[in-house]
């Protein structure tokens, strides 16, 4: 009963491109724009990050100890 619900739950996920991302990003900032102390996220994200303009998101992502192990998001 548990792995059949693990495995919806992990179904549910979708890999963003580079575009998904910045795209996200964007409506997020539009919904924040006020800059409140109390951000609301559009699927995990706050706001467009400095670091997008810089490295493309997924690809150019170093795996970490901390995601890959701990909390077992890969």
């Amino acid at each position: 009963m548990v792995i059949k619900h693990v495995l919806a739950v992990l179904c549910k996920f979708i890999l963003r491109s580079h575009q998904q991302s910045l795209i996200t990003a964007e409506e997020a900032s539009i919904i924040n724009k006020d800059g409140g102390k109390h951000a609301v996220t559009v699927e995990g994200v706050k706001g467009l990050p400095k670091l997008l303009e810089i490295i493309e998101h997924p690809t150019q992502v170093v795996y970490d100890y901390m995601h890959l192990v701990c909390l077992g998001v890969a």
